[in-house]
């Protein structure tokens, strides 16, 4: 039995191209202007993000498992067809209207970043977490991923690797 083609990347985890970079930033741009209550929308974001982490690595050994990499990529695929389409969809106030509701929106964003710069600086304990969180990411999330999907697809196949994430997603519910 061959082993199949290997692509380093697994269908729950975020896209590893600049777009990604940026969705955040527009999410949270977005929120405020579709939402009259911001924090019950940020709270329904995350926890949706935060399940998405935990059943994507079981959704994507049991695709992996029944069918083949091609087909876990079409549907991710499927899945930013269907996300952009309700972007398409989204009505968004005018820039008139956005403005007249928001006295922050008076305000140039060289102001608004100056600001929230100066807030980020004053709070130690929110950018040394960023901090290590950053280091985190670059030093073990990022090459953990890849490589794990090329070690394990290597030596045990795309079934192998299912039950690897599967692992990993049943650890990330336990909390381990």
């Amino acid at each position: 039995m061959s082993s199949p083609r290997v692509i380093p990347w697994r269908p729950d985890q975020k896209e590893p191209f600049p777009a990604a970079a940026m969705f955040q930033p527009g999410v949270a741009g977005v929120v405020p202007q579709v939402a009259t209550d911001i924090q019950r929308a940020n709270g329904t974001l995350r926890v949706a993000e935060s399940l998405a982490a935990m059943g994507g690595p079981a959704l994507a050994a049991l695709l992996l498992t029944a069918g083949s990499v091609p087909l876990v990529l079409a549907l991710d695929a499927g899945t930013f067809a269907v996300s952009g389409l309700c972007l398409l969809l989204l009505r968004l106030p005018t820039a008139a209207q956005a403005a007249t509701t928001t006295a922050a929106r008076t305000a140039s964003t060289w102001q608004n970043l100056r600001e929230g710069w100066q807030e980020f600086r004053s709070r130690t304990w929110l950018w040394a977490v960023i901090l290590a969180w950053v280091v985190n990411g670059v030093t073990a999330f990022g090459p953990i991923h890849p490589l794990t999907t090329l070690l394990v697809a290597e030596d045990h196949g795309s079934a192998g690797l299912g039950l690897v994430w599967t692992a990993f997603g049943i650890g990330s519910v336990l909390g381990v």
